[in-house]
């Protein structure tokens, strides 16, 4: 390279560097946008069954929420929604119906009606990963309430609602049991075999206009079986070493602990031809009532020796709940096909073979005092 060619180059490559640093091209300005935080997916019309809702937040409170100011008394978040067969076609009915352009790029929250049509949900959920702006980490639940109720349920702390819901999803310890679950993991359950998908199951009280979030609803493939309830929902978080602070109350000794959680083990085995899946749960708890002073270890060995028979028989209960429902949301397929995959193999259908699995339940409880450090 010659000494006159060095100067050249080296103005060019500021060139296109200082170019790049101008943005992409072909994108318009960010005031020229409206960014969608949340999506509401649910059935259409006949003609077309496919209907999504496009929430965003209005420009009002975005300048508010950033200047730390109270949201006004108008809603903070507004809406656009279209309808269609697909996915493409229900935003481009959405697009039509705003002069900004609509940027999928910020998503935080998808919503699934309930009754959302199977093959509708799934044709969703594929479409959406082919969005080039958009990824699979949005978080995702479903409810059996009007979306555009749940999409404006109002918070606390006069938030948007996808930032109250993304808050609280997030976060292992502000609820009984980890509930929050991306798009992906949901994606990722619906399609493999041996285990099926679930989704925290919203909903309005309408007495206190609150936001409930305590149940799950379990699904087979992208149809709801069954929503549990809430002491069933705790119960799952023990079975799947997602719970953070259950409680537990014995009537017979009134005896109360809290903050019940730990770590679980799923083992399979197959025996005589049979498939035995077995739970092993071991828990920590903190004695927080009782009707006499406890000060001795043995004392406090029966009362774990007593809760621990209770919650493993609680946890058995579920297990043979979901059998008669025959949906396996907490893989016990999957875990034979890890462990056993040649007896895996050997069955066409797993859901016609989940019903049948003998079922165990261990549980090894630990209670401290109020006030113990271990």
């Amino acid at each position: 390279m010659t000494n006159v060619m060095r100067p050249v180059i080296r103005i060019l490559a500021m060139i296109v560097l200082l170019l790049s640093l101008s943005g992409c091209w072909d994108n318009r300005p960010v005031d020229e946008r409206t960014l969608i935080f949340t999506l509401g997916l649910e059935n259409g019309p006949k003609a077309h069954p496919l209907k999504i809702i496009f929430q965003f937040p209005t420009p009002t409170a975005l300048i508010d929420y950033s200047a730390h100011k109270a949201l006004s008394k108008t809603s903070p978040v507004a809406d656009v929604s279209g309808v269609g067969r697909s996915v493409a076609q229900c935003f481009t009915q959405a697009q039509s119906k705003i002069p900004r352009d609509l940027y999928l790029g910020q998503i935080q929250l998808v919503e699934v009606a309930s009754d959302l049509k199977p093959a509708l949900f799934r044709q969703a959920l594929l479409a959406h990963t082919r969005i080039g702006t958009m990824d699979m980490t949005p978080f995702i639940f479903v409810t059996g309430q009007p979306l555009n109720t749940v999409m404006r349920a109002k918070t606390d702390q006069a938030q948007f609602p996808t930032l109250y819901y993304s808050g609280l999803f997030s976060c292992a310890h502000c609820q009984t049991d980890n509930l929050g679950l991306k798009l992906w993991q949901f994606a990722a359950d619906a399609e493999t075999p041996g285990v099926d998908p679930r989704l925290p199951y919203v909903t309005i009280d309408s007495t206190n206009q609150q936001i409930e979030i305590n149940r799950i609803a379990l699904y087979r493939h992208f149809r709801i079986v069954s929503v549990l309830s809430p002491a069933q929902t705790e119960d799952f978080g023990l079975l799947r070493g997602l719970s953070n602070k259950g409680t537990l109350f014995i009537p017979q000794d009134q005896v109360s602990l809290r903050s019940i959680h730990g770590h679980v083990r799923l083992h399979t085995a197959v025996v005589k031809g049979a498939v035995q899946a077995t739970f092993r749960i071991t828990l920590t708890s903190t004695l927080a009532n009782v009707g006499t002073v406890t000060a001795t270890p043995a004392e406090n060995s029966a009362i774990a020796a007593k809760a621990s028979v209770i919650l493993a028989q609680r946890c058995l209960e579920l297990l043979k709940f979901t059998q008669a429902k025959d949906v396996d949301p907490l893989g016990v397929g999957r875990m034979l096909d890890w462990q056993h995959p040649n007896t895996y193999l050997k069955f066409p259908h797993w859901h016609q073979e989940y019903p049948k699995v003998a079922m165990i339940v261990h549980v090894h409880l630990r209670v401290y005092k109020l006030g113990n450090t271990k």
